[in-house]
């Protein structure tokens, strides 16, 4: 089944599907988190909570997006809402070393930077977030970015490049 097969079944009430869904991106999106998380417990949570919002608002899902991109771009504005959250607790050396955090003082500067960068990723074209997401955050290459946008790597590459100017666009104009 398709993922447009897939989500129409789940809008439809098809409980199966929804598994599906899950079973399929249960993965990507944990390495998602993961990467922006860096905590396993936090990142678990952050994985669970992206399928929780994506189950409750799959209704809401048009298709203007790739299935997958729509779940990681749930994933990194939860994972964002956790480091927000982490930023407000007071941060003692312990814990910074404990959670592997920088500096207490260096909390504020890597959220802010962390929401500027979301600003960034939402205002560009979601075709270009994807890609800069697929190449950034997941370390794919070209050759797999083609693969998964069912694209030559040629056009892999160009697509990267135009989302970067873009991407730059934004940030300095944010």
């Amino acid at each position: 089944m398709y993922d447009r097969e897939l989500v129409l079944a789940a809008q439809n009430g098809d409980e199966r599907a929804y598994v599906r869904i899950y079973r399929q991106y249960a993965r990507d999106v944990a390495i998602v988190c993961s990467r922006l998380l860096g905590n396993g417990l936090d990142a678990e949570d952050a994985a669970q909570e992206t399928f929780l919002r994506a189950y409750v608002s799959i209704d809401r899902f048009g298709g203007d997006y790739q299935l997958a991109a729509w779940l990681r771009r749930i994933a990194m504005n939860i994972c964002l809402d956790h480091l927000r959250a982490r930023s407000r607790t007071p941060v003692t050396v312990e814990v910074a070393l404990a959670a592997q955090l920088p500096a207490p003082g260096r909390v504020e500067n890597r959220v802010e930077e962390q929401l500027s960068i979301r600003s960034a990723m939402n205002a560009i074209q979601p075709s270009h977030g994807e890609a800069l997401f697929m190449r950034a955050i997941e370390g794919l290459t070209h050759n797999e970015i083609a693969d998964r946008l069912d694209i030559s790597p040629g056009q892999a590459k160009s697509l990267l490049h135009r989302a970067r100017c873009s991407f730059k666009e934004q940030w300095r104009t944010g």
